[in-house]
Order: C-alpha cells, then sequence, then structure tokens
C-alpha cells in the first residue's frame, strides 16, 4: 500500500502537475506527506508494480 501511495504521489506532482495540497486533499492526508512519498528515496518501477496486481 505504501508503494502505491508512493508512486500515486510521484505522479500526480511531477507528471500531473498537480499541487502537494492538492494530492493531500484528495488523500485525505497532510502536504507533508504527499510531498515526503513524491520524493521517497526508494525508486519506484511502475511496471513492475502493476505487473504484481
Amino acid at each position: 500500500m505504501v508503494q502505491a501511495r508512493n508512486l500515486f504521489c510521484r505522479i500526480a506532482l511531477e507528471k500531473m502537475g498537480d499541487s502537494g495540497a492538492e494530492v493531500a486533499r484528495f488523500l485525505g492526508g497532510t502536504m507533508s506527506s504527499v510531498n515526503r512519498s513524491a520524493v521517497s528515496p526508494e525508486p519506484l518501477d511502475p511496471k513492475k508494480f502493476l505487473n504484481a496486481l
């Protein structure tokens, strides 16, 4: 679940151009947690993650 949240935050912030506040409201979290998730040190491979589902 954490990897899914990190991936969602990263895509929303970097690719879609949403603000941390918008993503935090959508997820029901804080801007701090969204921003930390988006810049997590562990690189996520979306293809690998989606194949695991």
